[in-house]
């Protein structure tokens, strides 16, 4: 909802989830409700999605949502998800796998974009670097060193290249602006609070 307000207010502007956190939607929901707000933006947003991390449990025990959360689980999951989006995007439906049910329809009425809109998955696990370059249109590395950003980006390619497929990568995270140097302790000890 929130993306749509800002997506349609400002009209320049790309939207997007960094992370939507699979397991609290279904993938059908989520490719729905993707596809509803790139036609809303005029074709501005980026679906972006995560397996979470494995203490995200008391989220889905507060709504009732059932879940897996052993690593290999979630990134299970997390690949799955982004190939059932991706199916439906393109007017298929989603031949189901051990995280995910099939999903026998298509996307009614289909995205307004051919492919619907870029799906885009963030984490720091080499594995889910991995996810990112098999079926993603593109990998966030959320807050890592430069360091890590490059080996982590060389894994997206290396998974994306044995594909047979591009997949872009970006980097995100905090970035803090001070007037001078002498700031610098100050405010780097109120961002560990």
């Amino acid at each position: 909802t929130t993306l749509s307000s800002i997506g349609v207010e400002f009209g320049g502007l790309v939207v997007g989830s960094l992370v939507a956190r699979v397991g609290l939607r279904t993938p059908a929901m989520l490719a729905k409700m993707a596809a509803s707000i790139d036609d809303m933006t005029g074709g501005r947003f980026i679906l972006g999605l995560g397996s979470g991390d494995s203490g995200d449990h008391p989220e889905h025990e507060m709504f009732g949502i059932p879940g897996e959360f052993d690593a290999a689980s979630r990134h299970g999951l997390l690949s799955e998800t982004v190939e059932a989006v991706k199916s439906l995007f393109d007017g298929r439906g989603w031949r189901g796998g051990d995280h995910t049910p099939a999903i026998p329809g298509r996307l009614l009425p289909p995205p307004s974009r051919a492919g619907g809109p870029p799906v885009w998955v963030g984490g720091a696990s080499e594995e889910v670097a991995r996810i990112a370059g098999r079926v993603a249109d593109a990998w966030n590395g959320w807050g890592m060193s430069m360091a890590q950003f490059r080996l982590s980006a060389a894994t997206v390619a290396e998974a994306a290249a044995a594909h047979g497929r591009a997949c872009d990568t970006t980097w995100a995270g905090v970035v803090v602006v001070v007037a001078d140097e002498a700031e610098i302790p100050a405010v780097a000890a109120s961002r560990r609070e």
